[in-house]
């Protein structure tokens, strides 16, 4: 018994450092987050020799030493001086020991945060999200109540073109006094309500910022809410919520920082560029493929006619069409090379996902040092984690193979 209680104490005691180094890297301070990161992984390493197979322990690890896996080779001194190691694949292995085991070990609830943290590895750590898919079935079996899992489940339909489903599920998502409050799930609705060109889509934004108290994504949801408006022939009240953009929210994570930047450059988007964008990410690939090809969507100034092709490549890829794909990424590669937008350096990272599914490594690395030296200033900070967990994964293979 005591032994149980020191092992509980431990991954407590290890889980408060990763959340003070979560909260430390949301607003810059590296040193300190190390720090935590650090203290958590050493805790959780001995609490593992101490009681092998502790199911708290083994979702702590795999999620730590997939993170670890994730860090630049530019910054692996840092993990060389604290001792710690891990790879990806290393810690999405751990994560499914934990799935397919922890309910017959009396930890059903590790089961469930397993499968939360492996959606977020699939989606964000791995060159192919259709891996997510797999999950899927998994959900059917979980407490249907949970909100956080409705989350994950949603975040992978959206990520693999099945917009539709996630419309069903977060319309009809559980609710009431005895649910915590989830506002972003409002402002996920709206996003695959957009997607979908609906016509109620501004009402889920303008319940998530009317309700939610903190200030992350609410300039993104006003910038929404005005992409809802153009959309209507409506651009006057495109600007008042831009104008909104401008005023309320913080300018942390990367949707609010463009949004913030839009509203203060004053930049309307192209309307065809707008639906095009929005029906590719919803995975209606067909409607945005003849939104592009209309004749009256003609590129007017360098962004737009960087985001053309940049569309288009996106498109094909998603279709299966990667030697197409590839053109087109390498075109917009090319010519957006020292532009400040976001295209050149995610169709690089695109392009090297493909590259490493087909097995074709040495190119993938390139085209993820690619996407590393652009000069972007959009999305810069979840794209180069994207690449530099791309560079770890081959480096990982390389390693496995010799």
């Amino acid at each position: 018994a005591t032994a149980a209680i020191d092992a509980r104490v431990n991954d407590l005691l290890a889980r408060m450092n990763l959340q003070w180094a979560f909260a430390q890297l949301k607003f810059g301070g590296y040193l300190n987050a190390a720090l935590d990161i650090s203290r958590a992984y050493h805790l959780l390493e001995d609490n593992a020799g101490l009681h092998p197979g502790f199911p708290p322990d083994q979702v702590g690890l795999g999620l730590l030493h997939a993170l670890i896996g994730s860090i630049p080779e530019s910054y692996r001194w840092i993990t060389g001086l604290f001792s710690m190691e891990g790879s990806v694949e290393e810690g999405r292995k751990e994560l499914m020991q934990v799935l397919l085991t922890a309910g017959e070990e009396g930890f059903p609830g590790q089961r469930e945060e397993a499968l939360f943290f492996l959606t977020y590895i699939d989606l964000n750590l791995q060159p192919d999200k259709e891996r997510s898919l797999e999950l899927l079935p998994v959900f059917d079996n979980m407490d249907g109540e949970s909100l956080l899992l409705l989350f994950a489940k949603v975040r992978i339909l959206m990520q693999n073109a099945r917009n539709d489903e996630a419309i069903e599920l977060l319309v009809n998502r559980p609710a009431g006094k005895e649910y915590h409050p989830f506002y972003y799930l409002d402002y996920l609705a709206g996003q695959a309500k957009l997607n979908r060109l609906d016509p109620d889509a501004n009402r889920y934004f303008l319940r998530y910022v009317t309700n939610f108290r903190g200030n992350s994504y609410v300039k993104a949801a006003y910038q929404k809410v005005a992409w809802y408006w153009l959309l209507q022939g409506e651009p006057d009240k495109y600007h008042d919520q831009m104008e909104k953009a401008l005023r309320y929210g913080d300018a942390i994570t990367d949707a609010d920082r463009i949004a913030y930047s839009d509203a203060l450059t004053g930049t309307v988007p192209d309307l065809c560029l707008l639906k095009a964008r929005l029906l590719f990410d919803g995975g209606y690939y067909q409607e945005a493929d003849s939104t592009l090809k209309d004749a009256a969507c003609m590129p007017e100034n360098k962004r737009d006619s960087l985001e053309w092709p940049y569309r288009m490549g996106r498109i094909l890829h998603a279709s299966g069409n990667q030697a197409a794909a590839l053109e087109y990424y390498d075109r917009v590669i090319i010519e957006g090379a020292e532009e400040p937008y976001y295209f050149a350096a995610n169709a690089a990272l695109q392009s090297g996902n493909i590259y490493e599914t087909m097995g074709e490594h040495d190119k993938a690395v390139t085209y993820y040092r690619k996407c590393l030296k652009l000069p972007n200033e959009e999305y810069r900070a979840s794209l180069q984690q994207k690449a530099r967990a791309g560079l770890n994964r081959i480096r990982e293979k390389k390693k496995d193979a010799q």
